[in-house]
């Protein structure tokens, strides 16, 4: 595919702030659907003023109708970047610090939580060192009491429950932490967690659902499981998904459109710019902490500085790497996730890139 160079060298040469969809791209995207049995790929190549989308596949594997730029893919795990940034924009507000305390917010609970929890801060929630447990896979939730109520309430059950759990040692990757977080953060603002996501996508003029997207739009794309010729798109009524009081771990759907537009402003954010918080907290998030920081990941690759972060709940797989001193990011999600579809993703994004080295 040595095309790629030609394509990155088109890429470089379009005007300001296009958004269009490349035919080389898209050629790319077909290629990898062929290859590795992908129901559907979109692609957004992103740098400080501009946006190149590609896209292929069907809605559903064989039978759906061509998947278009305006459909929503669920972002998994990619959520916690979106709560991270919620995070800090109430920072800048004054209505929270990442210092601040979850007995700073209940103090009620000094006494119904363990000790080992006392001084776990919003920052340890969310960057993964709070010590509490993953609840990365189904059948944590097996051990949990009957949780009742609205999100809010059965959030504030849920941590409860987990802040009475053994605590794990060290740095720990936990969807529960962000749960915790998320319950922080709609207290203090005195609204729900679902309104705050509410309020900053309206404020940035992005579309987005919770949940898998054919729950919103039975033609959206269906999230798919299984191997190869055998996977099966999942229908909008198969009871599989995140708990709702999991929200802020996992669980939103965007466009490639917006969610690129949401990525290159943290790109821009990293290189200077204001954008929905400022330069110096865009840098907190992505580089505050070494490995992960707020909502992502990232490392030195080849002497630059890399976030990046992967967001999967089986059925949608997405993944994001932002390269500020390069800049450029990338985002690629499709609508399966099985181990030979994930490599053909990453496969897809070298091809991409290696026009850049």
């Amino acid at each position: 595919m040595k095309r790629i160079v030609t394509i990155i060298l088109l890429l470089n040469t379009i005007a300001l702030n296009a958004q269009r969809t490349d035919a080389r791209l898209d050629s790319l995207i077909s290629e990898t659907i062929a290859a590795h049995e992908i129901p559907s790929m979109v692609v957004g190549y992103i740098t400080n003023d501009s946006c190149y989308f590609g896209i292929g596949g069907k809605t559903q594997i064989n039978v759906g109708r061509d998947a278009q730029l305006k459909d929503m893919y669920h972002l998994g795990s990619n959520t916690k970047a979106i709560t991270s940034l919620i995070a800090m924009r109430m920072v800048e507000e004054g209505q929270i610090s990442m210092n601040t305390t979850f007995l700073d917010v209940f103090p009620q609970l000094k006494r119904k939580i363990k000790k080992t929890y006392s001084a776990i801060t919003l920052g340890d929630l969310l960057s993964h060192n709070a010590g509490v447990q993953p609840y990365t896979d189904g059948a944590d939730s097996q051990k949990l009491p009957e949780l009742l109520g609205t999100p809010k309430e059965r959030r504030k059950a849920f941590a409860k429950f987990v802040l009475n759990e053994e605590p794990i040692e060290g740095w720990g990757y936990s969807n529960a932490g962000y749960a915790i977080a998320s319950l922080m953060l709609e207290t203090v603002a005195e609204t729900s967690f679902e309104e705050l996501i509410a309020q900053s996508m309206k404020e940035l003029n992005y579309n987005y659902t919770i949940g898998f997207p054919n729950q919103t739009d039975k033609n959206a794309p269906w999230g798919h499981f299984g191997p190869g010729s055998m996977q099966q798109a999942l229908s909008p009524d198969f009871p599989y998904g995140l708990e709702d009081y999991m929200l802020a771990a996992g669980d939103v759907s965007m466009n490639i459109l917006d969610y690129a537009d949401l990525i290159q402003m943290h790109l821009n954010g990293l290189n200077g710019e204001e954008g929905y918080v400022n330069s110096a907290n865009f840098k907190e998030m992505h580089f505050g902490k070494e490995k992960y920081a707020y909502g992502w990941g990232n490392r030195e690759l080849n002497g630059t500085k890399v976030s990046a972060h992967d967001g999967s709940t089986g059925t949608f797989f997405c993944h994001t790497q932002v390269a500020p001193d390069k800049n450029f990011a990338i985002v690629i999600i499709m609508n399966a996730a099985n181990q030979e579809q994930v490599e053909g993703l990453y496969g897809l994004e070298a091809e991409i890139l290696k026009g850049l080295n």
